[in-house]
């Protein structure tokens, strides 16, 4: 089995990563016989760790890299024990998750703060079995870290694999409601929308939540219809920056025309079938409706009467309360 994840590319990494992270007594000998096929002699720390998270896509869940990093750092150690720089296999595990974590912090352009190089000192003192690990070796390790990225698998290639439809549209802009070409993608209650059918980013995402969609007249634009949310003014949607990160986009309402009109009929009648609701955005606006009915209820039953003073009224309020003359104001106490 360990041999059949390593030869056979077409398999989905993440599957495979899922599969070698299981605790079960079978998920673990895969594992062990998946790592023991790994020649990791002679290789450089940074390299021996990118080439095994190259054969599969870490899983989210902490037991599983828990497992997949001891297995790592187990293998590492016994392959290279003439190197001395590792007193124990302990010590791989827990710099295997340190760079880890650098990477993670070096390459997210949502981490403002980077890591300098004597934090990750720093962070790894004492590691090894209660000693430091060489200075230019952790520098080195961290520089070759921060220049050039882990490619680890992510399955980008395949992530649409099992899309129930795509194929070009062109969509109304937002704020400039001029038309573009775009690459779509019907896929997991969700629309993706891309530049171009090899692009591994979206430009944009539309979750299909409580919305409808309909054909519209859209004049000289034929075969168009729209997406609008199914009772509020404005959609869940978002647009992917160049960098990757996720920015909310305020829309109303998609405008998208398909080639003619048998596409375009094709297109509602799928996006139909992935329209889903959101049963606490129900409760949500139901809830609402209740608390504005409740509101103009207490309104109504309280007859409206304008206050109403007397001179003398007017006279003991204007008597009781000492305003402060226009210069009395200091910047300083304000």
């Amino acid at each position: 089995i360990a041999k059949f994840l390593l030869s056979n590319d077409e398999l989905s990494k993440k599957k495979i990563g899922e599969l070698l992270g299981e605790g079960d007594e079978f998920n673990v000998k895969v594992l062990k016989a998946f790592v023991d096929l790994m020649e990791f002699g002679a290789l450089d720390f940074d390299i021996a760790l990118r080439k095994y998270l190259s054969k599969f896509r870490l899983p989210g869940e902490a037991q599983k890299i828990d497992r997949m990093m001891e297995a790592f750092a187990q293998q590492y150690y016994s392959q290279n024990p003439g190197k001395g720089t590792f007193q124990n296999s302990d010590t791989v595990y827990v710099l295997a998750f340190s760079v880890l974590m650098l990477h993670t912090d070096a390459h997210n352009p949502n981490i403002k703060k980077k890591m300098t190089k004597s934090e990750f000192l720093r962070n790894n003192s004492g590691i090894n079995n209660g000693e430091d690990l060489p200075v230019d070796f952790m520098e080195d390790l961290y520089d070759k870290i921060v220049s050039t990225e882990i490619k680890m698998e992510t399955d980008d290639a395949t992530r649409f694999t099992n899309a129930e439809k795509k194929g070009w549209l062109t969509k109304q802009g937002g704020r400039i409601k001029t038309w573009k070409r775009r690459w779509f993608i019907l896929s997991n209650h969700c629309l993706f929308y891309f530049k171009s059918p090899t692009d591994i980013e979206p430009c944009g995402i539309i979750p299909l939540e409580n919305l409808v969609v309909t054909p519209a007249d859209m004049g000289r634009k034929k075969a168009c219809f729209v997406l609008h949310h199914e009772s509020r003014d404005e959609m869940k949607a978002c647009k992917v920056n160049n960098d990757g990160t996720l920015v909310k986009a305020n829309h109303a309402s998609y405008y998208i025309a398909a080639a003619n009109e048998v596409e375009m009929e094709s297109w509602v009648t799928a996006i139909q079938s992935n329209i889903h609701k959101n049963p606490f955005l129900e409760l949500l606006e139901k809830k609402e409706a209740q608390v504005r009915k409740k509101k103009h209820t207490v309104s109504d039953s309280q007859p409206h009467t304008p206050p109403q003073q007397t001179q003398a009224q007017n006279t003991t309020s204007q008597s009781s309360t000492q305003y402060p003359s226009r210069g009395e104001f200091s910047i300083g106490t304000m």
